[in-house]
């Protein structure tokens, strides 16, 4: 019985590592699709809107969690340097990439922002399609391997019982 409990423990766990890989993965699909969003919006905005920088952030409405953390840090400190290690779906390159995009915007006449928006929308379209390519390729795997791999566990498991490795009474 204790065989059983400890098998479907260890399984389950192994799914729930397939379905956390498969989320931030997600996550990264979502955090991109925003920033893509956002770079057009203030596009716009930059044309024929006008608004502050700060104001313009305030009022953007965001679906990525880890998007919307961004701009809150960017609005509240004025920098995103501090949280470096916070966002799980972004490597750190992509975050200096992000950093520099946030630290040029909003600084220079409308030609120049424009030119920058479209530099950087470049950059970002480039990291998107490589965060989908990613989600295609390995969100459904990682949760196939979390039951293989746990199915696998379970076996070993099993077998060191019956060897006796465990003594168990």
């Amino acid at each position: 019985m204790m065989n059983i409990v400890i098998s479907i423990s260890v399984i389950i766990g192994f799914i729930y590592l397939g379905f956390s890989t498969r989320n931030i993965l997600k996550q990264r699909v979502e955090f991109f699709d925003e920033m893509d969003r956002f770079i057009n919006e203030f596009k716009v905005n930059v044309s024929f809107i006008q608004l502050g920088l700060n104001d313009f952030i305030k009022n953007f409405q965001t679906r990525s969690i880890d998007f919307n953390k961004l701009l809150k840090m960017f609005v509240s400190d004025g920098d995103i340097e501090s949280q470096k290690n916070f966002y799980l779906c972004i490597t750190p390159a992509e975050l200096d990439i992000i950093k520099q995009f946030f630290a040029s915007i909003g600084k220079t006449d409308v030609d120049n922002q424009l030119k920058e928006l479209e530099f950087f929308k470049t950059q970002m379209d480039q990291l998107n399609k490589k965060s989908k390519n990613a989600y295609s390729k390995y969100a459904s795997l990682s949760i196939k391997l979390g039951v293989l791999l746990g199915a696998l566990v379970v076996i070993i498991l099993l077998w060191l019982f019956r060897v006796g490795v465990f003594l168990c009474r």
